[in-house]
């Protein structure tokens, strides 16, 4: 049953990662001239590379699901449980704190984004 799950989750985290990567993007290219670089830029940058580093883990795993050892399996599963809420409160807090550099349109990008 967990290599199944698994198996599920390798086809549908990489798309997320991909949404949220762009998103993030866009967010940034409307927010770098207004907001601090530190905010913008930096730690977005930060959060990006766990995205993208974990973007890379699901893609390969997606190839070899099957050689994966059990005890990894679970352990991914866990990490999952971890790092999605973090992940996603993260780039809340980027985001609201980011409506205050911004005008309207930048604000409801952000408000959209999170």
């Amino acid at each position: 049953m967990a290599r199944e799950q698994f198996k599920a989750l390798t086809r549908l985290i990489p798309v997320l990662y991909g949404v949220v990567i762009v998103v993030t993007l866009i967010l940034v290219s409307a927010f770098h001239k207004s907001a601090p670089n530190a905010l913008a830029v930096i730690c977005t940058l930060i959060l990006l590379s766990v995205v993208a580093t974990r973007l890379v883990y699901w893609v390969q795993a997606r190839s070899r699901n099957e050689a994966i050892p059990q005890a990894e399996l679970e352990q991914q599963m866990k990490l999952v449980g971890v790092i999605g809420p973090f992940l996603s409160l993260s780039f809340s807090v980027i985001g609201l704190m980011l409506l205050q550099y911004g005008d309207l349109a930048q604000q409801a990008l952000a408000i959209i984004s999170i």
